[in-house]
């Protein structure tokens, strides 16, 4: 009879053995926990109240006045459930449940926030970021181990946005692979690509006009925005990770060979359904093995080029975010920093003011 081989004891960092970070790592798992629950709970077929809805609902109650509010079922997703009426009764005890996981998760987010800022400098550094709010401050610090990445690289690979080899010589990001175990933490791939780089775009970036007319110039440039020239035109853009987004969409987008690098070839007549945040779109077919695997045929186009220069944009505008806070976290633990590749290359930094 053989005998599994010991495995060795492992070593774990000074971060890890931070019990701030424990406790922060334990209460961001669990509101993600809890929000993926209070999420399919809303998802079963029936929409619940929106807080504010639910708002001016009881108080239109306490006062005995007209509620506004139409109790019946809200947007039945077709096929999952039976067009049946709920009564107002049953919808209210429907809202009521889901109101006790609101108010669960705004307990959990009260305590990240207080948690988060136990981590001093770390904490300080985050909240000075556009777009980094206290559950992604609480996510960053409970994930990323400055100890464990002496590069930038390090971060980069551990939210699955390295580069790997592909085919004729051409880098491409990872991707999971049947059967394979993942080189990178694909929950966290998800949290940078997914929530961070949106929500550092909707804080830093606003159009010079908006449905009321043009924006106060005055009061963009006292909230530190600039109005610079981009592929969409003249927009007003605050920090270097928006501006980095901007300057490298541009470039990219403007290459030589931009019309064959960006994109996927696809057929030219042949469309397929996809179903992105519930709604159905059609894009044209994807080719596979230099064919349509639909008609055959032979014939391409280049498809979804937009799409992919604005993903490709928006992971190097989180690298060069992560690049930043790997730098503040080994230089406020007293890590040595040394300077990522094309900083030692080059000899410049990312930051366009720099």
């Amino acid at each position: 009879m053989t005998t599994k081989p010991e495995e060795p004891e492992k070593q774990w960092t000074p971060w890890e053995m931070r019990q701030e970070r424990q406790y922060l790592r334990t209460l961001v798992s669990a509101y993600y926990d809890w929000q993926r629950w209070e999420i399919s709970a809303r998802l079963r077929g029936i929409d619940r109240l929106t807080r504010a809805a639910r708002e001016h609902l009881d108080e239109a109650t306490r006062v005995g006045a007209d509620t506004g509010v139409d109790l019946k079922p809200r947007t039945r997703v077709a096929g999952k459930a039976a067009p049946v009426e709920l009564t107002p009764e049953q919808l209210l005890k429907m809202d009521e449940f889901a109101d006790g996981a609101d108010t669960l998760l705004d307990k959990y987010l009260a305590e990240i926030g207080r948690a988060v800022k136990t981590f001093g400098e770390h904490a300080k550094w985050l909240d000075a970021q556009a777009g980094c709010g206290p559950l992604m401050s609480g996510f960053l610090l409970s994930q990323f181990d400055p100890y464990k990445a002496e590069r930038p690289s390090g971060y980069w690979k551990f939210a699955g946005l390295h580069v790997v080899p592909g085919e004729g010589g051409r880098g491409h990001s990872p991707r999971p692979e049947k059967g394979m175990k993942n080189d990178f933490a694909k929950g966290v791939r998800v949290k940078m690509l997914g929530v961070l780089g949106p929500n550092i775009l909707k804080a830093s970036v606003r159009s010079p006009e908006s449905k009321d007319g043009p924006r106060d110039a005055v009061k963009l440039k006292a909230q530190s925005f600039r109005l610079i020239d981009t592929h969409l035109g003249k927009r007003w853009v605050r920090g270097p990770y928006a501006e980095s987004y901007f300057n490298y969409r541009w470039r990219k987008g403007t290459e030589p060979d931009a019309a064959t690098k960006w994109g996927y070839e696809a057929c030219t007549t042949c469309i397929r359904p996809v179903f992105r945040q519930g709604k159905r779109l059609e894009v044209p077919q994807a080719f596979k093995d230099g064919a349509c695997p639909s008609c055959g045929g032979t014939v391409s186009q280049r498809a979804g080029a937009d799409g992919h220069l604005i993903t490709a944009s928006l992971r190097y505008m989180v690298k060069m975010f992560l690049l930043d806070f790997w730098k503040e976290q080994r230089r406020i633990e007293g890590l040595v920093v040394v300077p990522s590749y094309h900083e030692m290359m080059r000899g410049y930094p990312h930051r366009a003011s720099a």
